[in-house]
């Protein structure tokens, strides 16, 4: 499921549904993020910021591979 937010420096989170997300981002393009808690990836789309939820819980702690 796709998810359009409202960010200066996200554009979209996709839920892949196997632990698995993608980050489209509005400058550096779609990043996967792999073995993502699905609680996590709730979160990260409900919050209320999502860049600083995004540095704050996400970056550097999963793995990630950027997208084409």
């Amino acid at each position: 499921m796709r998810h359009e937010v409202n960010s200066s420096s996200i554009r979209a989170i996709e839920e892949t549904g196997r632990g698995t997300m993608i980050v489209e981002f509005v400058n550096r393009g779609k990043y996967e993020y792999f073995d993502v808690p699905y609680e996590v990836i709730q979160e990260f789309v409900n919050a209320d910021s999502v860049g600083r939820y995004f540095n704050q819980n996400i970056r550097g702690r999963y793995r990630e591979e950027a997208r084409t």
